[in-house]
């Protein structure tokens, strides 16, 4: 049946997000995205009209279509597209288009209303997530501040670490280049061409460097959880505090910026308690008395005193100008219970 687009169509005074809606509930139960109500039948939309997009990235399956790809209102009924498809509303009319026929017929027009879009979409979603995760922002505002000491000391034990310069390079080339295996010189015996055994020295794993993590030429723990602390501590302190935020972010329409920066701020959180961890395990007293082994085995190839008393770390070089003691009782104290992983949900 024709319709005449030049007068308003159906859906002229209906809000984007109930066209949008009534459209994504046609679409679980139809493989034709051309035939929901108000869509218009092989005529191309009106180059001169204000147009508005409904709905982005349509998707079709043509197992379920006889085969057949989705047509496109600007070039025509032949089939066209199966994914990326757009619905947009043009003077009350629905047009169904591909994913590159918008710019060639509207041109600046479509770039400009796609951006609009684009930025639409991005507030709902931002503004959806971070309600959602409003007090569970709050807890993890307040992680950030119980881990900082933990961060400091573990700022601090890497510094004395690299002051141990020459056993600090022969671990971190371990680390580096062997998966952190210490190697160790053993002695085997084969047979020569005669049959007679002869001595081979063959370099084999002894044992590997756990918590590798802290031996890293940098440690920049403080400077990101100053980032972390930073971006949740503007939430303040309760749920209400929290949607003032916001709220203040919505007026300034930055939601989308935010939410991007406290996804940022989650994930460099959960990488500062885990590196912490690796600390831990790496100046832990059974990696030491590893450590410790692998210096002490007559093939190593390596000379190195390993100290490891109550929570008192060293490790000295041979021929090393100084002993360098490293204070790990901070650093090893039980991590608070607010440290323990927060998921954030994704908006519904």
């Amino acid at each position: 049946m024709s319709v005449d687009v030049s007068s308003p169509g159906p859906w002229l005074n209906i809000g984007a997000d109930s066209i949008r809606d009534r459209f994504v509930a046609h679409m679980r139960k139809s493989a034709f995205p051309e035939s929901f109500e108000g869509v218009v039948q092989g005529i191309a939309p009106p180059e001169d009209c204000e147009i508005t997009i409904i709905i982005k990235h349509i998707s079709i399956d043509p197992t379920k279509r006889g085969g057949a790809l989705a047509p496109c209102n600007i070039c025509g009924a032949h089939p066209k597209w199966k994914r990326d498809g757009m619905l947009i509303l043009v003077n009350g009319w629905l047009y169904i288009i591909g994913p590159i026929c918008g710019a060639k017929h509207y041109g600046e027009r479509f770039w400009r209303e796609e951006a609009r879009f684009d930025r639409e979409r991005a507030e709902l979603t931002a503004l959806g997530f971070l309600v959602t995760n409003a007090a569970k922002l709050v807890r993890l505002r307040l992680a950030a501040e119980a881990i900082r000491p933990h961060a400091e000391a573990a700022i601090v034990a890497h510094s004395q670490l690299l002051k141990t310069t020459k056993a600090f390079a022969e671990l971190r080339r371990a680390a580096t280049t062997q998966a952190g295996w210490l190697q160790v010189d053993e002695k085997h015996y084969v047979q020569d061409e005669h049959g007679k055994p002869v001595p081979k020295w063959q370099r084999i794993n002894f044992a590997q460097i756990q918590g590798q993590a802290a031996l890293r030429t940098k440690c920049n723990i403080i400077d990101r959880l100053d980032f972390v602390f930073k971006t949740l501590d503007s939430f303040g302190s309760n749920y209400e505090t929290a949607l003032d935020r916001i709220d203040k972010a919505m007026t300034q329409e930055e939601l989308p910026e935010l939410a991007g920066q406290v996804r940022q701020a989650h994930n460099t959180l959960n990488e500062i308690i885990e590196e912490i961890k690796e600390f831990q395990t790496f100046f832990s007293r059974r990696n030491f008395q590893n450590i410790g082994a692998w210096a002490a085995h007559r093939g190593c190839p390596f000379g190195l005193t390993v100290e490891c008393y109550r929570n008192w770390r060293a490790l000295t070089a041979k021929n090393a100008r100084r002993r360098v003691p490293i204070d790990v009782t901070e650093l090893m104290s039980p991590l608070p219970e607010l440290t323990k992983p927060i998921q954030l949900d994704d908006a519904a």
